[in-house]
């Protein structure tokens, strides 16, 4: 995860941080007669980092307004217009 472009370095710690929880969290539910535990924390991991990735990737970025160039967005034939 730490690789993808959407986290860094620094995200380490967090990132062990929730996916601990969310291990912590489904423990309950984990029933040796199904399968090993390796698999079922690989299984944890898996879904739960998938779904940081993705919420992370969907976070909002914000641009400060005057940094927009509003004539570069409009065509030259509509500026002329104005």
């Amino acid at each position: 995860m730490i690789r993808t472009s959407s986290f860094n370095e620094e995200d380490f710690p967090d990132i062990v941080q929730e996916l601990t929880i969310k291990l912590m969290m489904v423990f309950p539910k984990y029933d040796p007669e199904k399968g090993a535990f390796a698999s079922f924390v690989r299984k944890v991991f898996l879904n739960s980092g998938l779904k940081m990735i993705i919420a992370k990737r969907r976070q909002i970025t914000t641009v400060p307004i005057d940094s927009i160039d509003l004539g570069r967005m409009i065509p030259k034939k509509r500026r002329s217009a104005l």
